[in-house]
């Protein structure tokens, strides 16, 4: 049996790890020339950085394992300090009553405890359907508009009411108020909800070494290969079975693959385009009607040893364009020389949006720009 795998990300090398690991030849076909798509770790010069970065945490031991098996003794504990900005001020995450309190003043403190309790309390409490009431139910009124609203569609671009409450719960799993606070007096790391966890794991040279520890075992493995700058550009099929794939070469050629099994993991947008014969044009119609989000990701370097002391700042408010901050030294001191540190901007966009199409120079601009303003 032999198996190709489309996208050399984590999922996609994860499952080729898998398959290697119970002697099943593997081939793992990767559109880039670096392996790990949106967790890859970008290399400038002598700074590291991860789009966006991608810390590590799971309840789950076999997941656990896995990741320790593949990263042995590159992985590091780190933890956790992340900030939000909002109100010309910066608030601890997860919530700090004192710091809550002070930074935003007694009546505004005052107003999230009033309009939480009249939430748990009311009568009647409908079943939330959308983000907007899942989170107004659990954080009450005035906390959804101060922070969650601005933040949640800058980051998806959408209305609240237009997110599914199942999506939510499942994405901040276990939050409310109630617990923010009661983790802040009584801290019991054990009981975390994943979102207040106050420690992680990560590589020490980035996220981007998950995959390409596991595009190592792969190639190691006889019969087995990750092929990089191998774009797929059709996918063959017959009576609902996949036959086999094209691909483009480094030189520009193509070349055929034939496995008896296929695993997908790029997105499936290009992949129902790429099907041959092609699907009816209700099923492309479907498909090109899904929207996504896009990160753009600007990476500056500062000639000091640290600019902030958190991993991560979430900046909701809307007249700062990007969205979080993250510097990169302060997850592994590998990551940055001594004497310099780098500080990674994430702006969420759609392909049509004006952060999207701006040259690289003018967001370069914008992003120092609007950093000062902050005066972090």
């Amino acid at each position: 049996m032999k198996v190709a795998v489309l996208g050399a990300g984590p999922a996609g090398l994860t499952a080729a790890k898998v398959l290697i690991d119970g002697d099943v030849p593997t081939t793992v076909l990767e559109r880039e020339a670096q392996v790990g798509g949106l967790a890859c770790t970008r290399v400038h010069g002598e700074f590291r950085y991860d789009l966006g970065g991608h810390r590590f945490f799971t309840k789950n031991e076999e997941v656990f394992a896995l990741f320790k098996e593949v990263l042995g003794d590159e992985l590091i504990g780190v933890h956790r300090s992340s900030k939000i900005f909002f109100k010309n001020r910066y608030f601890d995450y997860p919530l700090e009553p004192a710091n809550a309190f002070f930074g935003l003043g007694p009546k505004t403190a005052f107003e999230i405890l009033v309009t939480y309790l009249y939430e748990k309390f009311k009568f009647g409490r409908p079943v939330a359907t959308n983000l907007e009431e899942w989170v107004t139910r659990e954080f009450g009124s005035k906390m959804f508009q101060l922070y969650f609203k601005e933040y949640t569609e800058k980051v998806w671009g959408i209305d609240c009411r237009e997110i599914a409450a199942e999506w939510v719960a499942q994405r901040i799993k276990g939050m409310s108020l109630r617990v923010a606070i009661r983790n802040a007096f009584l801290k019991k790391p054990d009981e975390d909800p994943l979102s207040l966890l106050t420690y992680f794991y990560y590589p020490r040279l980035g996220i981007g070494r998950l995959s390409e520890r596991m595009e190592d075992m792969v190639n190691a493995h006889p019969g087995s290969q990750v092929l990089k700058e191998a774009p797929v550009i059709r996918i063959h099929h017959e009576n609902d079975r996949v036959l086999s794939v094209t691909h483009r070469t480094p030189d520009g050629q193509e070349s055929d693959v034939v496995a008896d099994h296929f695993i997908n993991s790029m997105p499936v947008t290009d992949a129902v385009r790429m099907l041959r014969p092609r699907p009816p044009k209700e099923i492309l119609d479907a498909a090109n009607a899904l929207d996504f989000r896009c990160l753009v990701s600007v990476h500056l370097e500062y000639d000091a040893p640290q600019v902030t002391k958190d991993n991560w700042v979430y900046i909701p408010e809307r007249h700062i364009k990007f969205g979080r901050i993250h510097e990169p030294k302060n997850w592994s001191p590998a990551m940055a020389p001594a004497d310099k540190t780098g500080l990674v901007f994430e702006y969420f966009c759609f392909p049509d949006d004006e952060v999207w199409k701006m040259a690289d120079e003018d967001l370069i601009s914008l992003t120092a720009r609007d950093f000062a303003s902050l005066n972090l």
